[in-house]
C-alpha cells in the first residue's frame, strides 16, 4: 500500500510517499486524445498521469474496469511508475433531466441569435447543496474502488468542473455575452442571500452597502432585506462608478462575486474531502483554485470566479495542491517568463505545492486553430536547442519553488523529438536531486497582492492587466534579486522572510487592518514600502483620495479623466533620479502607454492619481511625472523608519526596481534584465543576452553546481563569471544539500 502526504522537513513542503521525498512529474496527454503521449515510457520514476475521458458522467455509474484497463496499460509501459489521474466532472443527461432546478440560470439566452457553441455542457449551479452531495457520492465511489485496485499506486488526484475541469462557468466567454457571470437559479439566490446574512450585521448594514437599490429586489415596492435580495442584472454588472471603480456604495455586485467564490470554493473541500475519505487519506489532492494573478487577462469576471477566494482552500486539510497552468501570454526565451497563476509564496507558507499543467510548447508545436496560445499569445522556440532552454526553464521555475507537474501534450507530438525525451529524463533527474536543497522563498522582493480588492474593479482588464500580469511577466522576475508573490493577508506570517521590498500592487479596497499589517512589516525589517496606484481609495463609506494620502503618507489627489499614465523620469539629484538600463541608456519613460505605436488605449484606465507636491514636506521627492496629466507620479518619501515609495503607473520597471533593492539592502545576484527566480539554495536564470554573466551568491558557497550539466563551477567562493548565450537557461544549486 502506498501512502502520500506533504510535508516539510525543513527544506520546503515536499511530497512524501511511504515516507520517501518524492518529486512528481507525470506523463500525460491531452484530455480530448486517445493516442499514446510521446513522452510514455521515458525515464520518469515518479508519476504517470491519466485523463481517461474529457468529463465523468455524474449521476451514472462509472465504468471502473475501463478505467483500470487505461491504468494497465500505462503501467505496461513503466511497471514501477507511481500514478496519478484527472477527473473533470460534469453532469450526466440523466441527472440533469431530473434536477431542472439545480442548473445554473443564466441571462437572456443567445442560441437564437449566436452559432451554436460546441463546448457548452450543462452546468449545474455551484451553489447546488443537491450537485455537491451527488459529486461527493460519486468521487466517493470511484476513487475508493481505484485506490483498492492499484493498492494506492495513485497517489494523486487532480479533479474540477465546469468549463475544461477548471472550476468556473463552462458557457462561452466571448460569443454568448454570459461571460459577466450571472447564475439566477434558486440555489444561487438562496446561497447569495444566506451569504449576505452572515457578511452584514444587519439589514441597515446591508441597505446602506447596496444604496437599497429597487431593481435589485423582487418588488419596487418593497424595501431591501436579506429574504428579496436578487442577483444583479447584467446592466448592474457592467455598470462602473468612477472610471474603473466601483462604488463601495453599490456593493451588490462585489458581494455576488464573492459570494459565487465562495460557492466555487465550499464544493472544491467537500469534494477533497471525499476523496480523502475514499483513500484512508492515503492519497493526495489537487485542484485548480488560486489563480488571482491572471484576473483580468481576457478582459472578464470570469477570472474573478474562478479565481478568487481560496483562503477556505489553503487552510483546508483535505486540499494538497492548487493547479494552474503557466500564464499563457508573454513566455518568450529571453525575457517572458512561465511564473505561476497562483501566489506561490503563499502556498509555501501554507504548506500547500503548485501542481502544474505543464504545456510548454516547443518548435514542433503547430498550431492547430488561429486562437492556439502558441501562435497568437508568444513567439514559440525556433530549433530544438531552443526547446531545451525553454523546457529548462519552465521545469526549473517548479523545481526552485518546490512544484509538482505533469506534462501535457496539448499540441500532438509537441515532445516527439528524441531530444525532447533526453531532456524531460534529464529534468526528472535534476528535479529529484533538488529535493536535497533548500527550496523556501529567498528574501529580497514580496510582491502583494490583494484579490478581494478585484472586485471593486469594472469588468475590464485596462488596469489589473498591466500591474499584476504583464508586471509579472517582464519585470518583477528581471530585478536581479529574488522575488515571489503573496496574498496581503500573508505579510505578517511568522515564516514571512525578510524581503527588504515590500511592493502592495492591488489594494484598492484594503482594509485597515491590511495597512497596519504592511506598515508593521516594513517598519520592523526597515523594507522600503512600494504603493501602487490609489491604495484604500475604495473604502467602506465611499471612494476616499483622503484614505489613500493617510495610507501612503503623501497628499494624493485624483483627475477625473481616463488615460495612459506614462512615468517620465525627472532629472535631479537622488539616486533614484538616473536608472541605467541593461542594453545602456537611462531609463526615460515606464507605464501603461502605448506600445510601438499602438495607440489603442488598451491600458487607458481613470481617474489619474497624483501627489500634490505643494503640499508635501522636504521628505518627499518628486522622481517622475505621470506625463499625461503633468503631475506628479513617482514619488519618494523618508519616513525615518523606512521608506516609502508611490507610483501612479501599474507597475515600476525592473531596472529601477533593481536600484531601489540594491539600496535596501536587498541581495542582487545578477544584474538587472535576465529572467531570475532563486529560493535559499536554488538558483534559475535565463539569460536575454549573451554575456559573461557576474553572479554573486549571498553567502560562501561550499559547492556551485550546474543542476542541469551536473557540473561543479566553483567551491569556496561567492562569486562567479559564468559565460551564457542569449536565451540559454542554467540552475544552480549553491546552498547546503541535504541527505533525502
Amino acid at each position: 500500500m502506498f501512502r502520500a502526504s506533504i510535508e516539510d522537513d525543513g527544506l520546503g513542503p515536499t511530497v512524501r510517499v511511504n515516507g520517501r521525498s518524492t518529486h512528481l512529474g507525470g506523463i500525460g496527454r491531452g484530455c480530448h486524445r486517445r493516442e499514446s503521449p510521446s513522452l510514455l515510457g521515458a525515464d520518469v520514476g515518479a508519476l504517470c498521469l491519466l485523463w481517461p475521458q474529457t468529463f465523468f458522467q455524474v449521476g451514472s455509474p462509472p465504468d471502473i474496469d475501463a478505467l483500470i484497463d487505461q491504468y494497465a496499460t500505462l503501467l505496461h509501459a513503466q511497471p514501477d511508475a507511481l500514478l496519478s489521474t484527472v477527473i473533470t466532472l460534469a453532469p450526466s443527461a440523466q441527472w440533469v433531466e431530473a434536477h431542472p432546478e439545480q442548473m445554473t440560470g443564466y441571462d437572456l439566452p443567445m442560441d437564437s441569435h449566436l452559432p451554436e457553441n460546441q463546448s457548452r455542457s450543462p452546468e449545474p449551479s455551484w451553489a447546488s447543496q443537491a450537485w455537491r452531495d451527488e459529486v461527493s457520492q460519486f468521487l466517493h465511489q470511484t476513487v475508493s474502488a481505484l485506490h483498492k485496485a492499484f493498492d494506492g499506486r495513485i497517489v494523486l488526484y487532480h479533479f474540477g468542473a465546469g468549463k475544461c475541469g477548471e472550476n468556473f462557468p463552462v458557457s462561452d466567454p466571448i460569443r454568448y455575452g454570459q461571460w459577466y457571470c450571472g447564475d439566477f437559479s434558486a440555489p444561487m439566490r438562496s446561497w447569495f442571500r444566506d451569504w449576505l446574512r452572515q457578511h452584514y450585521a444587519d439589514v441597515q448594514s446591508l441597505r446602506d452597502a447596496w444604496g437599497e437599490s429597487a431593481e435589485l429586489i423582487e418588488s419596487a415596492d418593497s424595501t431591501l432585506d436579506f429574504e428579496n435580495a436578487q442577483v444583479p442584472s447584467r446592466d448592474e454588472r457592467l455598470r462602473s462608478d468612477w472610471f474603473s471603480f466601483r462604488s463601495p456604495r453599490r456593493a451588490q455586485v462585489a458581494d455576488y462575486y464573492r459570494a459565487w467564490s465562495d460557492a466555487i470554493q465550499t464544493s472544491l473541500i467537500q469534494w477533497a474531502d471525499a476523496i480523502k475519505e475514499a483513500t484512508n487519506g492515503q492519497a493526495l489532492t489537487s485542484t485548480a483554485i488560486g489563480g488571482v494573478l491572471d484576473c483580468g487577462i481576457n478582459a472578464d469576471t470570469l477570472q474573478h470566479l474562478k479565481r478568487h477566494k481560496f483562503d477556505q482552500c489553503l487552510a483546508s486539510s483535505s486540499l494538497d495542491m492548487l493547479e494552474s497552468p503557466a500564464s499563457y501570454v508573454l513566455r518568450d526565451l529571453g525575457h517572458g517568463d512561465t511564473t505561476a497563476m497562483i501566489p506561490v509564496g503563499s502556498l509555501g507558507l501554507h504548506g500547500k505545492l503548485w501542481f502544474r499543467d505543464f504545456d510548454s510548447r516547443t518548435s514542433l508545436s503547430k498550431s492547430q486553430t488561429s486562437q492556439d496560445p502558441s501562435s497568437v499569445l508568444w513567439n514559440a522556440p525556433r530549433d530544438v536547442w531552443q526547446d531545451e532552454q525553454l523546457l529548462k526553464r519552465d521545469a526549473g521555475y517548479s523545481i526552485v519553488k518546490g512544484g509538482a507537474w505533469w506534462w501535457h501534450e496539448i499540441v500532438p507530438e509537441m515532445y516527439a523529438h528524441p531530444e525532447h525525451r533526453r531532456v524531460a529524463e534529464r529534468i526528472d533527474q535534476v528535479a529529484v536531486e533538488a529535493l536535497r536543497y533548500n527550496r523556501k522563498a529567498a528574501p529580497g522582493m514580496a510582491v502583494l497582492v490583494d484579490p478581494a480588492s478585484d472586485y471593486a474593479l469594472a469588468n475590464a482588464n485596462r488596469l489589473i492587466y498591466p500591474m499584476n500580469y504583464e508586471s509579472r511577466r517582464r519585470h518583477w522576475t528581471r530585478t536581479g534579486m529574488a522575488a515571489e508573490t503573496y496574498l496581503i493577508d500573508d505579510v505578517s506570517h511568522p515564516d514571512m522572510p525578510d524581503h527588504s521590498v515590500l511592493m502592495v500592487t492591488n489594494a484598492f479596497a484594503i482594509t485597515d487592518e491590511q495597512v497596519t499589517a504592511v506598515k508593521r512589516q516594513a517598519e520592523r525589517t526597515g523594507a522600503t514600502l512600494i504603493w501602487m496606484v490609489a491604495p484604500g481609495v475604495v473604502g467602506t463609506s465611499g471612494f476616499s483620495t483622503d484614505r489613500v494620502s493617510d495610507i501612503v503618507g503623501m497628499p494624493i489627489r485624483a483627475l477625473d479623466v481616463e488615460t495612459q499614465p506614462t512615468i517620465r523620469m525627472l532629472p535631479g539629484q537622488h539616486p533614484w533620479s538616473t536608472i541605467a538600463l541593461p542594453d545602456g541608456g537611462t531609463l526615460d519613460t515606464f507605464g501603461a502607454g502605448p506600445r510601438r505605436k499602438d495607440d489603442s488605449a488598451m491600458y487607458t484606465f481613470g481617474p489619474q492619481f497624483y501627489v500634490d507636491d505643494t503640499q508635501c514636506d522636504d521628505d518627499v521627492c518628486v522622481l517622475g511625472l505621470n506625463e499625461t496629466i503633468a503631475r506628479p507620479g513617482l514619488v519618494v518619501k523618508n519616513n525615518g523608519a523606512y521608506r516609502t515609495v508611490f507610483c501612479t503607473a501599474p507597475y515600476l520597471h525592473h531596472a529601477l526596481l533593481h536600484a531601489i533593492g540594491k539600496d535596501s539592502g536587498a541581495h542582487l545576484y545578477v544584474p538587472c534584465g535576465h529572467v531570475l527566480h532563486a529560493s535559499q539554495g536554488l538558483l534559475l536564470v535565463n539569460a536575454t543576452q549573451s554575456e559573461q554573466l557576474p553572479i554573486a551568491f549571498p553567502t560562501t558557497c561550499e559547492t556551485i553546481l550546474d543542476m542541469y550539466d551536473g557540473q561543479v563551477l566553483d567551491r569556496g567562493v561567492s562569486h562567479i563569471d559564468l559565460p551564457m548565450q542569449a536565451m540559454e537557461t542554467r540552475l544552480i544549486a549553491y546552498g547546503r544539500a541535504e541527505a533525502l
